[in-house]
């Protein structure tokens, strides 16, 4: 989410530059509130399965800690991915050239969804492995966490290849100015996906933990679904960008 703070940098470099320093405190408000709200909803998010879990072991929070080590990690590479990319991409949108800023987001899905399903395949097989790494196996605790910890990692490793397209909109819409749709989305698909999954894996799988690691990925498909349909009428009613500098 860091990345959008880079997009209102460029932003507000590029009002100071054409607009001889008078800047749109509105417009800025717009823009910036709802990335704001989106980055809280999105870090609250992330602690709904460790508190849904206090209830059920010891190990199965210990897993979903570590599990979620690596899931950062991933997130962290996604990141870097869109940060460049959402520069362009409203670098190319204030200049007038949609197009560019179209095929830059095209290339930015390409790029997160072969990474996401090389990292998803690979965690299939060696997901309790790699929990293992943070996780002293040698006791029955430990064994248990390696356990649950693989399970949940193989789930929710999926998240990566969805949250990179969903980041890629994202970003798209933050350089159109249009941040309120990716806030809309991520809330929407919290309320309606992430929180209850979650919850229902925990009250009826609680032998697995592979259930409640789908629940983010689930949410994310739900916020690609509404960004694809919040882009093309995007893409119908161009008029709508208010980044016009």
């Amino acid at each position: 989410m860091w990345k959008y703070i880079i997009l209102l940098i460029i932003y507000v470099i590029l009002v100071f530059k054409e607009q001889n320093m008078a800047v749109e405190k509105k417009t800025l408000t717009q823009l910036s509130v709802p990335i704001c709200l989106e980055t809280l909803f999105y870090m609250l998010s992330g602690m709904v399965d460790t508190l849904m879990l206090s209830s059920v072991s010891d190990q199965a929070v210990g897993a979903v800690g570590t599990a979620n080590t690596y899931i950062g990690v991933f997130i962290i590479m996604f990141g870097v991915i869109s940060s460049g990319m959402v520069a362009v991409m409203s670098q190319n949108i204030g200049a007038g050239k949609r197009q560019r800023a179209n095929e830059t987001l095209r290339y930015a899905v390409m790029i997160t969804v072969g990474f996401g399903i090389i990292v998803g395949i690979f965690m299939q097989f060696f997901a309790s492995p790699v929990v293992a790494l943070f996780t002293d196996a040698s006791d029955a605790s430990g064994a248990e966490v390696v356990r649950l910890g693989g399970q949940y990692l193989r789930g929710y490793v999926w998240d990566c290849m969805f949250a990179g397209i969903h980041f890629s909109f994202s970003g798209y819409f933050c350089a159109c100015g249009l941040s309120n749709i990716p806030f809309m989305n991520n809330f929407i698909s919290i309320l309606a996906v992430r929180i209850p999954v979650a919850y229902m894996a925990s009250k009826f799988f609680t032998a697995s933990l592979f259930p409640m690691g789908l629940a983010s990925p689930l949410g994310s498909l739900l916020s690609v679904f509404i960004s694809v349909i919040a882009y093309m009428w995007l893409k119908q009613h161009p008029e709508k960008v208010m980044l016009n500098i």
